[in-house]
């Protein structure tokens, strides 16, 4: 094999093509390594940027179930019966009953609003001095009622969860070009409502013509009739002021409500911290006036005109964000089958762990993120006593 021979001309102009090769292997070994350095920065970046809107997603969450949570616990804990004693037969009389005027009930939603209200999870109706007095509009003025400068007047109030489109008005000129405009269309989302009655709205107190006068309301015996007085305001539609209604929290899939009692204890009465638990009873309604239509039960007796000692409530709370990447009909699909998975659910206090479970692990399925915040509230006014303090 012979050796290559290169003329001494030649020499110069092979280095230089040596040269410009190295060169080039240089440059395209450099570009490498900025490339991988960038591929390293732009994924740390996305890190740092996912982890953050995980953070704030969460942050979010937390802080509008917590809001939600404040704003019923603030006005729950002010339910009142104004309770009071009266014999069990006015011509014989052997003990005395609890009695009241006024109605606290908590329970889930088809129980008390109807099955096809599109309401999700449970609901509280009940009166408190809460000084609302809201405008007229049975005389069809709209003035304000005269109610004003009584700041404890007493009124019907309530929450439930519903899934529907936006309740806010919009002024016609926008109403009408939503799309043009770059607006959500109707914004289906599940939110949480608060029911306000006007103190002139208060009905409850209306009495027959006997003599002595008996209460119209004591005399129902049926769920539907007893409920009228929150179910027939809500049956409005949603564009009617008549309806009593406002938002207090939007993406609020459900809210739990579990009526709990204090274990009597020593450490009690030492001035502990009192133990609560649930109710001996297999389900989640809690109806004062039960006795009413479910005479003769060992539960209507037990809670006959008595406001539970305290109500543990949970909130599940969605993230807006998930809802925003849908369309009208996948959020109105997506609405009604979560509707479907929690109307199935939270029947039972002994299943209550099993069923945030299954509805957590939907949400999962479906990558939609959420929070579940649960906190326990004392009633001031539902300290329990014996009837037979009253005999």
């Amino acid at each position: 094999m012979k050796t290559p021979v290169f003329h001494p001309l030649q020499l110069p102009a092979a280095r230089a093509r040596a040269r410009t090769a190295f060169t080039l292997l240089e440059m395209i070994v450099a570009m490498s390594v900025v490339a991988i350095a960038m591929l390293v920065v732009v994924e740390a970046m996305s890190r740092v940027q996912e982890t953050w809107r995980m953070t704030n997603t969460q942050v979010r969450e937390a802080q509008d179930a917590r809001a939600a949570l404040e704003a019923m616990s603030r006005t729950i804990t002010r339910a009142t019966l104004n309770g009071r004693w009266k014999t069990d037969d006015a011509s014989a009389p052997s003990l005395f009953l609890r009695d009241s005027d006024l109605h606290f009930v908590c329970g889930p939603c088809d129980a008390l609003i109807g099955p096809s209200s599109g309401t999700a999870g449970h609901a509280v109706f009940f009166q408190a001095p809460l000084g609302h007095s809201g405008p007229d509009e049975r005389t069809g003025t709209g003035v304000k009622a005269e109610y004003d400068t009584l700041p404890g007047v007493l009124n019907a109030w309530g929450y439930f969860v519903e899934f529907a489109e936006d309740p806010a008005a919009l002024p016609s000129f926008i109403a009408g070009d939503r799309r043009s405009l770059g607006l959500a269309a109707k914004r289906h989302r599940f939110r949480l409502m608060e029911y306000r009655q006007p103190a002139h709205e208060l009905d409850l107190f209306q009495m027959d013509g006997s003599d002595p006068p008996e209460s119209k309301f004591s005399q129902l015996r049926s769920q539907n009739e007893i409920y009228q007085w929150f179910t027939t305001p809500l049956k409005q539609s949603g564009e009617s002021t008549r309806r009593r209604c406002a938002v207090i929290a939007d993406n609020v899939l459900a809210v739990i409500i579990e009526p709990q009692k204090v274990l009597a204890s020593e450490a009690q009465t030492a001035g502990a911290a009192a133990t609560l638990t649930s109710r001996d009873e297999d389900d989640y309604l809690y109806d004062t006036r039960r006795y009413q239509w479910d005479s003769g039960s060992a539960v209507a007796a037990s809670t006959r005109h008595r406001l539970p000692q305290a109500l543990k409530l949970t909130v599940i709370v969605l993230d807006e964000r998930d809802w925003d990447k849908l369309t009208e009909d996948q959020a109105l699909r997506t609405g009604a089958e979560l509707r479907n998975t929690v109307a199935g659910l939270f029947r039972h206090p002994a299943g209550f762990t099993s069923d945030i479970g299954a509805v957590t692990g939907e949400l999962n399925r479906r990558r939609m993120h959420h929070r579940v915040i649960t906190t326990t509230i004392q009633m001031p006014a539902g300290r329990w006593t014996t009837d037979d303090e009253g005999r």
